[in-house]
């Protein structure tokens, strides 16, 4: 293996290192990601590509290489039968580029993870990779983040995917698939049961892109990680998820962060996170769930012991959300990370808080910031925190707190930064 990411070398350091490669017929592994190569040092590493018939893994992410740096590496690439990790990321590849490379990912059947993401291929490049990966049924990681595919683009993947029956992660993270595509991507879940990690954050699908992936997610019962934030989902979106999450028993990470869910979608998510008592992760961010919102999402973590990181930040939950989110932080042994940012839960949820807190004896990360807390509320942390000796990181930015009892708190956590309020 050969790792010189990171290290500015070039377009002459690509030049050079080409020409020696060319004696290292034997090399698995070359990354070169982030050196700024461009075009011309992409044309050279092309002409010893050729020789590496044994290569494993190449890594040319973030090296500004182009459409025609892409149209060069393409055609060395048949010659790499063996290729199992391609990254092209963030290359500034067109669909022209795409095109290309989707003619050499035809020759690389043992292909298992794809990197091209921040690339605009657009649709006529999608299609061509579409029809390429029907070669490579033992493709397990697609990302395509920020990728320009909307749609159309979507419905085109969808219909190779059904040949990648190992698939376990898809990132289509931030790309505009819009309801129609979400439609076709759910329908070909039925053939991805294999799935661990599928991300779909900020790509408008919608209520009905909801109700169609909760169809699709009842395949997936290997769903480790599912991330729908940013996408409009609202609650009626959220009471259709809900079926289709009571068969991903092995969720571990669920983002839903800013889809205005309200208490209705929080009430929603009491019947499906019953089923996942392996969820680690929760993010729930700026959803104005409320009170009744934080009430409902603590009877759900009575189920959900495992859980390491709850964030709730900016949801109006108030004092008397708190006091109910405290009752389920009772059955949170397991907690590490806790975000009540911007919710107005003031000195007296700040007490009730404290209870709950005795129990979560593996916090590291509390961040109370925006909160509406005084002095009161600060003597009441300096008692309750005793308990919290693995904290690490206190945020407390936006209340009014004293010097004085800032200080209290850093005298009682000698190995936790403590950011005081301003």
């Amino acid at each position: 293996m050969l790792n010189l990411e990171s290290n500015s070398i070039g377009v002459d350091g690509a030049k050079a290192l080409a020409e020696c490669l060319q004696h290292c017929n034997s090399l698995q592994a070359l990354n070169l990601g982030s050196n700024d190569i461009g075009v011309d040092g992409a044309r050279a590493l092309a002409e010893g590509l050729q020789h590496f018939s044994s290569l494993l893994t190449l890594n040319l992410n973030s090296n500004n290489i182009g459409t025609d740096g892409a149209k060069v590496l393409a055609e060395s690439l048949q010659h790499c039968s063996s290729l199992q990790t391609l990254n092209l990321g963030s290359n500034r590849i067109s669909a022209d580029g795409a095109k290309a490379l989707a003619k050499s990912v035809r020759h690389c059947i043992s292909l298992q993870t794809l990197n091209l993401e921040c690339n605009c291929i657009d649709f006529d490049g999608t299609k061509a990779l579409t029809e390429s990966l029907q070669h490579c049924s033992s493709l397990q990681t697609l990302n395509l983040e920020r990728s320009s595919i909307g749609a159309d683009c979507a419905k085109a993947l969808a219909k190779g995917l059904q040949h990648c029956r190992s698939l376990q992660i898809l990132n289509l993270q931030s790309n505009s698939i819009s309801v129609d595509g979400t439609k076709a991507l759910a329908e070909c879940l039925q053939y991805c049961n294999n799935l661990q990690m599928l991300n779909l954050e900020s790509n408008s699908i919608g209520v009905d892109g909801s109700k169609a992936l909760a169809e699709g997610l009842q395949h997936c019962s290997s769903l480790q990680t599912l991330n729908l934030g940013k996408n409009s989902i609202s609650a009626d979106g959220v009471k259709a998820l809900t079926e289709g999450l009571q068969h991903c028993s092995s969720l571990q990470f669920l983002n839903l962060s800013y889809n205005n869910i309200g208490s209705d979608g929080a009430k929603a998510l009491v019947d499906s996170l019953w089923h996942c008592s392996c969820l680690r992760v929760l993010n729930l961010e700026r959803n104005s769930i409320g009170a009744d919102g934080a009430k409902a999402l603590a009877e759900s973590l009575r189920y959900c012991s495992s859980l390491q990181t709850l964030n709730v930040k900016s949801n109006g939950i108030g004092c008397e959300g708190v006091k109910a989110l405290t009752e389920g932080l009772l059955h949170c042994s397991s907690l590490q990370r806790l975000n009540l940012e911007s919710n107005s839960i003031g000195d007296g949820g700040t007490k009730a808080l404290i209870e709950g807190l005795r129990h979560c004896s593996n916090l590291q990360i509390l961040n109370l910031s925006f909160n509406k807390l005084g002095n009161r509320g600060a003597k009441a942390l300096v008692d309750g925190l005793r308990h919290c000796t693995g904290l690490q990181y206190f945020e407390l930015r936006g209340n009014d707190i004293s010097t004085d009892n800032i200080k209290a708190l850093a005298s009682h956590l000698p190995n936790c930064r403590i950011c005081p309020s301003q």
